[in-house]
């Protein structure tokens, strides 16, 4: 079983087994073959699975109050660009005035306008974050789709990544767009999700398969938590069609766009995090993931409010030096004793939901 053993499985846990089966219904799994789905009929995205990779208790509170972390300018901005690009390849406009017609549109619509008005944006400020991505899907459409040997748009300091991190540029090209957004609910791996782009592609070695594209709009990481992504993606797509053996990973921001292998031990592991997320947000006591230590990503998480207050009832503030000892207080000090009671009050009757 390898690292399977580890996998936690309660009595009642509906479990699936993804393998080869012999003609006698035997199957063997380990960490070289097969997979062990528990409770599939929970569904997570795949968002929630590979940010379970940095802190799995914001993983399983982002779970439990959808909605709550609010949006922001980078996320708006995020959200505009992915939907101007998917707008340029449904309608194959790919002149630049035809581009900036686009992004009138979208930022007419009713949903766009409300969001920027919250986040107190005008269609000015964010046509100004819009626009230097303009060039950026020109250059996508040109090079994968057209075949066009152009030069990469020019990137500012603040867009390139960090220096030794970069990946081989993917050398294929985009055949067909074959599904934009297209979505996925598979029982079978216990995940859901949309891929921003289906492709049908041919590989440098003339190889042609139908690949899952993934966009992303900030600096180029390559983080295991976006290459994770395209590997879940990978395999939900095994649905529906021959399970794709890689995927690719475009950074629009510096036009950089790579091939993410999903192999057996990737695909285990992404699995077995699965499982664990799921096993928490079943788990019908109130006991929470311990939270990590990194200060600079807590201040920032849009959870700590929540977070704290789960710590504050629950007695489980780390001692110093933990950078949790001093921010819980910081996070809930406009909270009265009134409030921290309503709080558990609500919480306790969520958590009887998940028991029965």
């Amino acid at each position: 079983m390898g690292s399977w053993r580890n996998t936690v499985v309660k009595e009642g846990d509906i479990v699936h087994i993804d393998g080869e089966w012999d003609t006698q219904g035997i199957t063997v799994i380990n960490d070289k073959q097969g997979l062990v789905v528990v409770n599939p009929d929970t569904l997570v995205s795949g968002t929630a699975v590979v940010g379970a990779m940095f802190c799995m208790r914001k993983a399983v509170l982002a779970e439990k109050f959808k909605g709550s972390e609010g949006g922001n300018r980078v996320m708006l901005v995020g959200t505009l660009v992915h939907e101007l690009l998917q707008e340029v390849l449904r309608q194959s406009k790919f002149k630049r005035p035809e581009i900036l017609e686009l992004l009138d549109t979208l930022l007419t619509a009713p949903r766009m306008v409300a969001d920027m008005a919250s986040l107190g944006m005008s269609d000015g400020d964010m046509r100004k974050e819009v626009e230097p991505f303009i060039g950026h899907i020109q250059y996508f459409v040109k090079r994968f789709l057209l075949g066009q040997f152009v030069a990469k748009p020019e990137l500012g300091e603040e867009d390139r990544g960090k220096k030794g991190g970069q990946k081989e540029q993917w050398k294929g090209k985009v055949v067909e767009v074959r599904d934009i957004e297209e979505n996925f609910w598979s029982p079978r791996l216990g995940i859901k999700g949309k891929i921003d782009l289906t492709v049908e592609t041919v590989g440098p070695r003339g190889e042609r398969m139908v690949q899952p594209l993934e966009i992303k709009t900030g600096k180029p990481s390559y983080s295991s938590s976006h290459m994770g992504q395209v590997m879940l993606y990978c395999m939900m797509s095994g649905d529906r069609r021959e399970q794709a053996k890689a995927g690719l990973l475009l950074y629009l921001r510096s036009s950089s766009m790579c091939e993410v292998p999903a192999g057996i031990h990737e695909q285990r592991g992404l699995v077995q995090l699965r499982n664990e997320l799921v096993a928490w947000l079943r788990n019908s006591s109130v006991e929470l993931p311990e939270p990590i230590s990194f200060e600079k990503a807590c201040k920032s998480c849009g959870l700590l409010g929540v977070c704290s207050m789960y710590q504050t009832m629950q007695d489980t503030v780390p001692p110093s030096p933990h950078p949790m000892a001093g921010m819980v207080k910081d996070s809930i000090s406009h909270l009265q004793a009134a409030h921290l009671a309503w709080f558990k009050k609500w919480t306790d009757l969520l958590d009887l939901e998940v028991g029965e």
